[in-house]
């Protein structure tokens, strides 16, 4: 599932670069912005809302709500990724990659995405690109952290031909 996201999340970044490119969207009651879960487009029940430049007041696309059955099947998606998916048999430097790569992918559109900020909350483009880095620098940041030794500690006993090392482990979704 980890794989497949990571194409769809690839995929979709390059259609978003592709629209900010043409400054153009198909703006319509049909076609709102959905949630991604679990590799998928979905859809709520709640419908949808407006999402207004804040310069001259127009809609620049739909999105839909979030209601109570998209917030559990986030949620049920996101543990069942943890408990049975390939990313939970990854290597930790598989893991701390895969962050990298992500990285990598949210500074290669750092323009287009603080374009897309900008036009969402009316930001200026400056703010914008700091933030959009700021959140590439995110993932590095964890992808370094999953590397470094602060998941396991020693303790010492007292007996001195033992020790007792401790792994902090993720639970799972919280």
């Amino acid at each position: 599932k980890m794989f497949r996201l990571r194409l769809s999340v690839t995929q979709v970044l390059k259609q978003r670069r592709n629209f900010f490119k043409s400054n153009m969207l198909e703006i319509s009651s049909n076609n709102p912005c959905s949630h991604f879960i679990d590799g998928k487009l979905v859809r709520s029940s709640k419908g949808s809302f407006d999402v207004i430049h804040p310069g001259d007041g127009k809609v620049i696309c739909m999105c839909d709500d979030a209601d109570m059955s998209i917030i559990n099947q986030a949620v049920e998606s996101s543990m069942s990724c943890f408990t049975s998916s390939e990313w939970s048999r990854k290597t930790i430097e598989q893991r701390a990659n895969i962050l990298r790569a992500i990285a990598k992918q949210i500074h290669d559109l750092s323009d287009d995405l603080a374009r897309a900020e900008t036009m969402d909350c009316g930001k200026l483009i400056g703010d914008a690109k700091l933030d959009v880095e700021e959140a590439a620098g995110m993932f590095s940041y964890y992808a370094d952290l999953a590397e470094s030794e602060v998941w396991q500690e020693t303790i010492a006993l007292s007996t001195p031909d033992y020790k007792t090392v401790v792994f902090h482990e993720p639970v799972g979704v919280v």
